[in-house]
């Protein structure tokens, strides 16, 4: 896999996210899956010879803005808290695109989030800081992946941060 991007677009987290991901930047189209990286954000193209099969998460349009905008209507999601009204810490162990999270943000609960997948990870924070979806809904967030097998450096990491501000740990 390689990361396709335009030459005026080459900049520090490009480099970062290639980097971390053993990819090489690549200005012509791959003829394999690929990340694109354009003025709309990162993408993961699935197809090259389809390229409208792709990944792009984007929290203020689309079917995730509608959603965000009107969180307070996730009828099922509220159920699955059930009716308790106390604010929640909860776990989300298939983070993904982190959409059911960013609801559970916005009705004021605490979240932890896990996701496997490094490509979804980079995807998401760069949805992130296209949107600067936390600053809106008024929270302060840090994307953390861990190589590790075992959640203990995350839960040390989060043990320890929860010593400073009100901040809500992301961890992928």
């Amino acid at each position: 896999m390689q990361i396709h991007l335009d030459r005026s677009l080459i900049d520090k987290n490009i480099k970062f996210i290639a980097h971390d991901l053993g990819l090489n930047i690549n200005h012509q189209i791959p003829s394999e899956p690929y990340l694109k990286y354009d003025e709309k954000g990162l993408s993961f193209i699935k197809d090259p010879n389809n390229p409208r099969e792709y990944i792009h998460i984007d929290y203020l349009k689309g079917k995730a803005g509608w959603r965000l905008n009107r969180s307070n209507h996730e009828s099922n999601l509220k159920k699955a808290l059930g009716k308790n009204q106390k604010k929640q810490h909860i776990f989300d162990a298939t983070g993904g695109l982190l959409l059911d999270t960013m609801i559970f943000l916005s009705l004021g609960h605490k979240v932890t989030a896990i996701e496997q997948s490094k490509i979804l990870f980079y995807l998401v924070k760069d949805a992130l800081n296209r949107a600067e979806i936390y600053s809106k809904a008024g929270a302060d967030a840090i994307l953390i992946h861990s190589k590790e097998k075992t959640p203990a450096e995350i839960f040390s990491f989060a043990r320890e941060f929860k010593k400073s501000k009100n901040f809500i740990p992301i961890v992928s």
